[in-house]
């Protein structure tokens, strides 16, 4: 071989071995997921299963069907400098492009992360985001993916549905407990117990009993047609009494106590006080707005003149006759 080939395939070569690890520019952009439960497919049918965070982290994982992963890891491959990735969400889904995998007391995970991220690359072919959400109604990520090879743009975009794992129990809400009870007269407590995000838990949830001050427990039950829990009370006497509902939970740190047990006064003469003001008051309002109608859907003589006069100046060719 002459010592010009030689020379044009080294630089051949040396040329070749420069692009090892580039992305063509016409390649099209491939987007991986994982860290969901691979039971899932990511529809609004079929949306994409994270675990729930139990210590306030957001930390990616391998997918599997005993999902531990709290973000779902998005990795964007065969672009190159200058291409950009944008992922915008709807929800409570967040997009973050660094994890939190230690919980912090300053940090509340439900507050971190944005409803978007746009992402140009400066070197290397892939480009990884996360996105994560801590309800378990579902909500979507669209990923929009954009190359300017050869002064022209390219989009390749896909959109996926997500929604979180319902958490461990954490605090109780929607509670209605009777504000008076007579002795030995029944009614009903209903609640729900929720985890540390606000999302209902379908189940007592351990929360197995409702207990009264005067000594006496009552069973709580979950209900699946209502989607609440129910306890039937009877009042063992008409002085004042509290009702204790106690989830038992833990404090998760960077997050808000967890504010169990809930305490409910019955029977209280503050409480019956202005439970009876406040019917005095509705019934005076519902008698005021009942009066007021006629009257607001009336037209007086003095009103329709009135009105005749302005319509008869602006349209002259049309003019209406007064009430006499």
């Amino acid at each position: 071989m002459s010592k010009k080939l030689i020379a044009v395939a080294s630089a051949t070569a040396l040329a070749l071995s420069a692009l090892v690890g580039v992305a063509p520019a016409s390649a099209t952009p491939s987007i991986a997921y994982a860290g969901h439960d691979t039971d899932t497919t990511g529809t609004s049918a079929d949306p994409y299963v994270l675990a729930a965070s139990t210590v306030n982290t957001i930390a990616p994982g391998a997918g599997d069907t005993t999902v531990t992963a709290t973000a779902q890891r998005i990795t964007v491959t065969s672009i190159a400098a200058g291409d950009t990735v944008k992922v915008t969400t709807t929800g409570a889904v967040k997009v973050i492009d660094s994890v939190v995998t230690t919980a912090n007391a300053l940090i509340d995970i439900s507050k971190v992360g944005s409803s978007e991220i746009t992402k140009t690359l400066t070197s290397g072919t892939s480009q990884t985001l996360y996105v994560y959400t801590t309800s378990t109604t579902a909500g979507s990520y669209t990923i929009d993916v954009t190359k300017t090879a050869s002064g022209t743009k390219s989009t390749t975009s896909a959109t996926k549905y997500i929604k979180m794992g319902v958490g461990l129990a954490y605090n109780v809400k929607d509670v209605v407990v009777p504000s008076t009870l007579a002795p030995l007269a029944e009614a009903e407590v209903t609640f729900n117990v929720i985890d540390a995000f606000g999302n209902v838990r379908e189940s007592n949830a351990g929360v197995t009993t409702v207990t009264l001050s005067t000594g006496e427990t009552f069973a709580a039950t979950w209900d699946s047609l209502r989607k609440l829990n129910y306890a039937d009370i009877t009042s063992s006497t008409s002085n004042p009494f509290t009702i204790s509902i106690d989830q038992g939970g833990s404090d998760i740190t960077g997050l808000p106590k967890h504010g169990s047990p809930k305490v409910y006064i019955v029977n209280s003469p503050a409480v019956a006080s202005a439970n009876t003001a406040l019917t005095a008051q509705v019934a005076a309002l519902t008698a005021q707005l009942a009066e007021s109608r006629p009257k607001a859907t009336s037209v007086t003589k003095k009103k329709y003149n009135t009105l005749a006069r302005k319509w008869n100046a602006a349209f002259p060719s049309q003019k209406v006759a007064l009430k006499k």
